[in-house]
């Protein structure tokens, strides 16, 4: 029964990681103008499991309109000291549509091999489970 239920969670991470690959995807589609972007000052976003979460404001403008970026670093920001820049990916038809380029978006590949495995090891979970 242990094995069974093991194997179906991990089964429904699998779908998890293969939905986010089309999301990642469509997001490097649409993001396609690049801008120079300003870093304020990082904050701590919450603790939780001993580790911090940090935001990051991110200032740009596009067409002359300023814009806000916030980014979000799961453990610490790596060198992000306010006033450095960085460039941000924008939609250009919603310009506050955006990320940053230097906290890079995994490779969607990625997300179908990871879906993949755990598919894999939760289908002979399961079936070890069932028997």
């Amino acid at each position: 029964m242990f094995l069974t239920t093991l194997g179906i969670i991990l089964i429904l991470l699998a779908v998890g990681f293969w939905i986010l690959c089309p999301i990642r995807v469509s997001q490097r589609k649409r993001r396609t103008a690049e801008t120079e972007g300003i870093a304020a000052s990082p904050g701590q976003r919450g603790r939780g499991n001993r580790r911090t979460a940090w935001s990051v404001d991110f200032s740009y403008t596009v067409d002359g309109r300023p814009q806000t970026l916030k980014a979000f670093a799961p453990p610490a920001p790596p060198g992000i000291n306010p006033g450095k820049k960085v460039t941000i990916c924008y939609n250009p038809a919603n310009p506050r549509d955006g990320h940053v380029k230097e906290f890079r978006l995994l490779n969607p590949l990625i997300y179908m091999t990871i879906g993949g495995v755990l598919a894999y090891i939760g289908v002979v979970l399961t079936v070890v489970g069932v028997i």
